[in-house]
């Protein structure tokens, strides 16, 4: 695994962590109703009907976030319109954030745009650029499709577009997932997995800088970053076989991946099996569930998220640092940064590999 890590660039720093959820949260015991009230007025729904309110109260979700209101989304019926509006104010408004904080949109030599549900040309990127200012010469990209591993592959790619041309790369993850879930009107019955499905996402979006220079105030310093990624084709469905799934797993996380630190994207009942395959990553899990329990399944931005409340919680962060996401139906996606440690702005002192309390990595 050091061998993967290329030292011979110098550090580079993630800094200014920006996340940002949809406006409106509502509770999911109010959601978990709504649904029960849409499948009453489907034939054949009855027993579905009874299942709901359990299947919701088993996410473990508390509350879940919507940058549209619930009942404008229930009463409109284009939904691709309302995914995109959702997914184009995050962005602005988490980009907004940050370089009101941490750069100026002058500043960014390259914008890479992670997310799963905005259709339209030109891209969402190519929007933002226009409509925040970004120079007319800087590199923008989008990827789409990678669901929570998009992260992954976007910090991976801000990594190696740095160089002296190419000193800020700005990475926005944003999905409205959870507005496309309560969009979704069923003609008949919805089986299990996809209430299961519906109960999970919310609204989100997160941003950061990687870039050659700390900036201002606190910053991820690393030294070398790698990758890899798997694609895993079969979604997760109740039932599956348990020995399957552990194999999927284990070739998610190698032995040194259970013994330095590793953040975590995954959801639903996916903890449960990764827990139980791998015990000693119970710390890892616990607070993918935390923040999967205020707020839901945030896709794209979840991990940028995770390693955000990471830094601001005095969680270890070094030697190594991994930043994992595991997608049934995508793919499996790790990003390892060498020599991770907090810098901090000058007269201040950071531990080599705790975060500071010091540290607000997001505005």
């Amino acid at each position: 695994m050091d061998a993967q890590l290329d030292r011979t660039r110098g550090p580079a720093y993630l800094r200014g962590l920006t996340f940002s959820p949809g406006q409106f949260r509502y509770a999911q015991e109010e959601l978990a109703e709504a649904m029960l009230e849409r499948l009453s007025e489907l034939a054949g729904a009855h027993r579905i009907g009874r299942l709901a309110p359990f299947l919701y109260e088993r996410s473990g979700i508390l509350a879940r976030n919507f940058e549209l209101r619930a009942e404008e989304i229930a009463c409109r019926e284009d939904w691709m319109h309302m995914v995109n509006e959702a997914t184009l104010r995050m962005a602005t408004r988490v980009l907004v954030d940050l370089f009101a904080e941490h750069l100026g949109p002058r500043e960014c030599d390259a914008l890479i745009v992670v997310n799963d549900g905005f259709m339209g040309f030109p891209s969402l990127g190519r929007v933002l650029q226009s409509r925040l200012g970004i120079a007319e010469d800087a590199l923008v990209f989008d990827l789409t499709g990678h669901g929570g591993c998009g992260a992954v592959h976007g910090l991976q790619l801000a990594d190696q577009l740095l160089s002296p041309s190419c000193a800020n790369v700005v990475v926005v993850c944003v999905d409205a997932l959870g507005t496309h879930a309560l969009a979704h009107q069923h003609s008949e019955a919805p089986s299990v997995s996809e209430v299961v499905a519906g109960s999970l996402p919310s609204d989100g979006a997160a941003a950061v800088v990687v870039s050659r220079e700390p900036g201002e105030g606190a910053a991820l310093r690393y030294c070398g970053a790698s990758s890899s990624t798997r694609s895993w084709p079969a979604k997760l469905e109740l039932g599956d076989d348990d020995r399957e799934l552990g194999a999927e797993l284990r070739n998610a996380f190698d032995a040194q991946s259970l013994t330095e630190p590793l953040l975590l994207h995954a959801g639903g009942s996916l903890l449960d099996h990764i827990e139980g395959e791998f015990p000693e990553l119970r710390e890892t899990t616990a607070l993918t569930r935390a923040l999967h329990a205020q707020r839901g399944n945030v896709g794209a931005a979840s991990l940028l998220q995770t390693l955000d409340v990471a830094l601001r919680g005095h969680m270890r962060i070094g030697p190594r640092l991994r930043l994992a996401a595991l997608t049934p139906g995508v793919g499996s996606a790790t990003l390892t940064l060498g020599e991770t440690c907090i810098e901090l702005a000058p007269m201040q002192r950071a531990d080599p590999t705790m975060a500071s309390s010091t540290v607000r990595a997001a505005s």
